[in-house]
C-alpha cells in the first residue's frame, strides 16, 4: 500500500504464523490500547503463552505507553464500548501482568534490564521500545521504598535518547532536505560533527546522547547546568550568498521539526556551524524567535 504506514509488534504473532504482526500508525490512542489490550487476552486465553513468557514484555510497554491518554481521553461511559473503555484496558494491564515474572516490575516500573560489562543498566517502557527497534535506551535511575520501586523523571526526557552511537548516526536515512539544508552526509558535515562531539565531550562531567527514538532528530545531545540541548550540525554547501540562505532555511527546519520538547523541563535546540562562518545579526534574531540558538563551535554552550 503505498504512503501508508503500520505499528509493527515483533513477536506478538500466533505461534503458528512467524510474520511480523502490524496495526495501522492512523488508530488513536484509545484503538492503540484495544489492540494491545486484545493481543495480550487473546494469547493468555487461547494463544497458549505460558506464565513469564517474555514475549508479553512488549505488548505490556505499549500498552503503558498509550496508557495516560486512555485513562485522560476515555474514563467514562461508552455507550459504544457498552462500558469504561480505560477500565478495559487496566483489566487487560492487570491481566498481562499477572502473566509476567512479578521480579521483572514490569507491572509498575517497567524496568527490564540490558546488560553490559560492568554488570546491568535498567531500561524504562521508552528505553525497552527504543531496544526492539535497535536504537539505543538511556539507564534510569531507581528510588526503592520497601515495595516500590519508582523511575526517577529525568531532565530532557522525551527528547534526549540514550547514549550517543556515531556508526548508527551514519548509517542513518538522510532526505533531501537534510542533505541540502544541513549538508548531511558530506565529508564537510561530517568534520564538522566531529568537531562537535570533541568540544561537547571534552568536558568530563558531559554526557553526550542521541535522539529519543520519536523525537526530534538532531545530531548530538548533552545536559549543562540541569538544561537539555538539541543540536543540528549544520555545513551548507556553495557560495556565501548560498550558504546564508541555507542557514536561515536550517534556523527554520529546526524550528518546525522540534515543537515538542521534553517531558521534564525546557530544551534548547541549536544550530552549529564552523567558526569561519559569518553569522549577520538577522540570522540570530530570526533564529532567536523560533527558539533556536545558532552557534559557531567555539561558542557551543557545554
Amino acid at each position: 500500500m503505498p504512503k501508508e504506514r503500520f505499528i509493527s509488534y515483533p513477536g506478538a504473532s500466533p505461534e503458528a504464523d512467524g510474520s511480523l504482526l502490524l496495526g495501522w500508525a492512523g488508530w488513536n490512542h484509545r484503538d492503540q490500547a484495544d489492540a494491545l489490550a486484545g493481543l495480550i487476552r487473546s494469547r493468555v486465553e487461547t494463544g497458549g503463552w505460558t506464565k513469564g513468557d517474555p514475549r508479553f514484555v512488549p505488548l505490556l510497554a505499549g500498552l503503558r505507553e498509550v496508557f495516560p491518554w486512555g485513562h485522560q481521553w476515555y474514563g467514562e461511559y461508552d455507550e459504544e464500548w457498552e462500558g469504561n473503555p480505560a477500565e478495559k484496558f487496566q483489566a487487560a494491564l492487570d491481566t498481562g501482568r499477572a502473566s509476567v515474572n512479578c521480579q521483572r516490575r514490569i507491572s509498575s516500573t517497567g524496568v527490564p534490564r540490558r546488560r553490559h560489562a560492568g554488570g546491568s543498566h535498567v531500561v524504562d517502557n521508552a528505553g525497552y521500545s527504543d531496544l526492539l527497534f535497535g536504537a539505543p535506551a538511556r539507564c534510569r535511575d531507581l528510588k526503592v521504598q520497601g515495595e516500590h520501586v519508582t523511575v526517577m523523571p529525568e531532565i530532557g526526557e522525551g527528547f534526549l535518547g540514550g547514549p550517543f552511537d556515531r556508526l548508527r548516526l551514519r548509517t542513518r536515512g538522510v532526505n533531501r532536505l537534510e542533505a541540502g539544508v544541513l549538508g548531511r552526509g558530506t565529508p564537510q558535515h561530517e568534520k564538522l560533527l566531529s568537531r562537535l562531539v570533541e568540544r561537547v565531550a571534552g568536558r568530563a562531567a558531559c554526557d553526550v546522547r542521541a535522539p529519543a527514538r520519536r523525537g526530534p532528530q538532531f545530531d548530538l545531545g548533552w545536559i549543562s547546568d540541569r538544561t537539555p540541548y538539541g543540536a543540528w550540525a549544520t555545513a551548507p554547501q556553495g557560495s556565501v550568498t548560498d550558504e546564508t540562505n541555507r542557514l536561515v532555511e536550517a534556523v527554520a527546519y529546526v524550528g518546525r521539526s522540534s515543537r515538542s520538547g521534553a517531558r521534564h523541563g525546557q530544551v534548547q535546540r541549536v544550530v552549529v556551524v564552523e567558526d569561519a562562518v559569518d553569522l549577520n545579526s538577522g540570522l540570530r534574531e530570526k533564529a532567536q524567535a523560533s527558539g533556536v540558538l545558532v552557534a559557531k563551535i567555539k561558542d557551543v554552550p557545554r
